[in-house]
């Protein structure tokens, strides 16, 4: 059997069963096989789009559940989209666009809640600049390197979570980098 041909087969059972409108599906396990398959790629497809839009946090996106039922119906009936696959492809990147930016958002909101508290601290240091930083154990030396040094550290960078990005006491060993060729905050802290 051909997958056109299986696609088309299933579609079909979905549309019939679709159309009892019976979401009783306690006995689906006793229904006929083609009803049982009918089931399991409906319900695998609604859990995936739930999944997609609905369970994740982050995007906290109210579909219309009865457009999305309608226009997948009309999509089994074989009816022609109303909008372009260019059109559709626009509409998508403008909607991940607007995701990421509300994300965006969020996460500098979060940050700056972060960053206010953590000031407060008393083992945490703040620059004129904003920069905030613990120091955990100092070096015996008496002088700080300047602009241009190499230097050699061990340090760990972390996200608002906890996750860990970078370290190099997972690596084992510490990293080197001349001071003035690494990001501002670096330069800052250790100048």
């Amino acid at each position: 059997m051909s997958l056109r041909y299986l696609s088309v087969l299933l579609a079909a059972l979905v549309f019939t069963v679709g159309c009892q409108q019976s979401t009783d599906f306690s006995d689906v396990e006793e229904r006929p096989l083609e009803e049982q398959v009918a089931y399991i790629v409906g319900f695998s497809q609604g859990d995936g789009v739930r999944q997609q839009f609905l369970a994740d946090s982050t995007v906290d996106v109210p579909l219309d559940a009865k457009l999305l039922l309608d226009a997948y119906r009309s999509g089994l009936d074989g009816d022609t989209m109303l909008v372009s696959q260019q059109r559709a492809q626009e509409i998508f990147t403008a909607f991940q666009d607007t995701l990421r930016a509300r994300a965006a958002r969020e996460g500098l909101a979060e940050a700056e809640r972060f960053l206010t508290t953590n000031a407060e601290r008393d083992s945490v240091s703040v620059t004129e600049s904003g920069l905030q930083y613990q120091v955990l154990s100092s070096g015996e030396g008496t002088t700080s390197p300047a602009m241009g040094d190499l230097v050699s550290v061990n340090y760990e960078g972390s996200l608002l979570d906890g996750t860990v990005f970078d370290s190099s006491y997972r690596r084992g060993e510490p990293t080197e980098f001349v001071i003035g060729e690494v990001i501002e905050g670096w330069n800052e802290a250790l100048g």
